[in-house]
């Protein structure tokens, strides 16, 4: 594991990697500085900065521009983000598929109950067995943390406490996405 590099070190990397990779001047300063500080920022990772200089230039070269720019650099952005959620929910077991299913029925978010109450409906129509509440609520912590799914707790007073799950991407990706899965046939 490489320890995390700054702004300035990515930078560099950059500016060699784009010396090698692009005509001169099909690049500007400015997006090469913007890779930099959108990589730094999230960690430091050459790869990921090296990627997105390389997508922006994918980018750039789709739209028929003759120089990079951060406009570029945030479409790439986007798009790495996209993926990454893709793949994220490509890789998921069946169970936690079902589990998002059952959240992005309920556009604007609601709470973990009536999640569970629609994965119960859900899961019926599936060979899986039916898990607990309980599970169900860490399948949920877990599916925030990979920031498909929010889940904010949330105080009812007297009431008590409850978790308000929150779908983060668009329902109709989820559904495209979910739809490829030969598991998840029939279940929309």
């Amino acid at each position: 594991v490489f320890p995390p590099y700054n702004v300035d070190e990515l930078k560099e990397i950059l500016k060699e990697r784009a010396a090698i990779a692009f005509e001169p001047s099909t690049f500007s300063e400015s997006a090469i500085n913007l890779c930099a500080a959108m990589a730094g920022s999230e960690h430091g990772d050459a790869r990921r900065a090296v990627d997105l200089l390389r997508i922006a230039g994918e980018v750039g070269e789709r739209e028929g521009l003759q120089t990079i720019d951060d406009t570029c650099v945030r479409k790439a952005s986007d798009k790495m983000e996209h993926d990454r959620i893709e793949e994220a929910v490509r890789s998921l077991p069946l169970q936690n598929k079902v589990i998002l299913l059952a959240v992005s029925r309920f556009i604007g978010g609601t709470n973990t109950g009536e999640v569970y109450l629609a994965y119960s409906s859900i899961v019926k129509k599936t060979s899986t067995e039916l898990l607990t509440q309980r599970r169900v609520s860490g399948i949920l912590a877990e599916l925030d943390l990979l920031g498909l799914v929010e889940a904010a707790v949330v105080s009812k007073g007297r009431r008590g406490r409850t978790k308000r799950i929150r779908l983060l991407l668009e329902p109709e990706t989820l559904n495209k996405i979910l739809g490829e899965d030969p598991a998840m046939a029939g279940l929309f």
